[in-house]
């Protein structure tokens, strides 16, 4: 599946050919200090062991950001609770490159990105859990409709520290 974002971007799945790509950028400070399941180094094994897990993962739930020219610049993607009770809702995830942030890309991409959501796995609830030190991930989020919900004190452990997170959602509305 392929989804366009603009002239620029577009949305894609994952392929071998995209280890160096994930290499290079997940090993900008920036995006791991954001996230949180990324190794550090990260290494090209790492980004073979990923691109195999997601193949494993809901179709279409994984992507790329992607340059009209296909190098991958970013990614986005929803995990989804393990409860059937629970399906109508996702977590969604993300990070992009350095040279494409601060330049509404982005927000773009989320924005796109939760009408996928919506209309293809019918979610009516869309989270996030952020660090609580992500002040950029916190606009994005505040700017594509989604609301705070909680401030969670303590809730990952990271490189043996404790992280505390903020919740935040975005639901389906009538319209959607």
């Amino acid at each position: 599946m392929k989804i366009r974002i603009n002239e620029e971007l577009y949305l894609s799945g994952y392929k071998a050919g995209d280890k160096d790509a994930l290499v290079r950028h997940l090993n900008d400070n920036e995006i791991r200090r954001n996230l949180l399941m990324v190794p550090s180094p990260y290494f090209e094994e790492d980004a073979e062991v990923w691109i195999r897990q997601v193949a494993g993962m809901p179709l279409n739930s994984q992507f790329l950001i992607r340059k009209g020219d296909g190098e991958a610049i970013g990614g986005i993607g929803f995990v989804f609770p393990a409860q059937e009770v629970m399906r109508h809702q996702a977590d969604v995830g993300y990070w992009l490159a350095k040279g494409w942030r601060g330049k509404g890309f982005m927000k773009q991409v989320l924005l796109r990105f939760c009408e996928h959501g919506f209309e293809y796995f019918k979610l009516i609830r869309i989270s996030a859990h952020i660090f609580s030190t992500n002040i950029h991930s916190e606009q994005l989020l505040l700017s594509c409709g989604f609301r705070q919900e909680g401030y969670l004190e303590k809730f990952y452990m990271k490189n043996g520290k404790l992280i505390d997170a903020k919740l935040f959602s975005k639901l389906k509305t009538l319209s959607q």
